[in-house]
């Protein structure tokens, strides 16, 4: 079954305001050369407002106050703390993934993780 949610142009332009807010206060674990780094933080931004739609909460009353230290998780959701992950995937590879046509044995078809990186995912949770 598949799902979405309508981006509007309020959550838009609170990623944009969230995301300049957000911006002095935050440290970037990796580069890509496609989107700029206030780019994705807006992304961040709207993934974590689709998923509080998903879920049925009100995603301007899930907005922090500030973002002087790191938080614990995206979204409280009964006795669930969500830490939303939001992904930027380049052209051509986009329209593939989203329309799903894609091949396990052809670039962005699987995720690999780096070892570091696994540890680092053990440490998050």
């Amino acid at each position: 079954m598949r799902m979405g949610v309508e981006i509007t142009d309020e959550m838009v332009h609170g990623a944009e305001m969230e995301a300049a807010r957000r911006e002095p206060h935050i440290f970037h674990h990796f580069d890509v050369k496609h989107m700029s780094e206030n780019q994705r933080n807006e992304i961040g931004f709207l993934g974590e407002f689709a998923c509080c739609e998903l879920l049925g909460i009100d995603w301007k009353s899930n907005i922090r106050d500030n973002y002087l230290t790191i938080d614990n998780g995206d979204i409280r959701f009964g006795k669930y703390l969500i830490d939303v992950k939001t992904e930027t995937i380049p052209q051509p590879y986009f329209d593939r993934v989203f329309n799903r046509k894609v091949d396990d044995d052809k670039p962005i078809q699987s995720r690999q993780l780096l070892y570091a990186t696994l540890n680092f995912i053990r440490w998050m949770n």
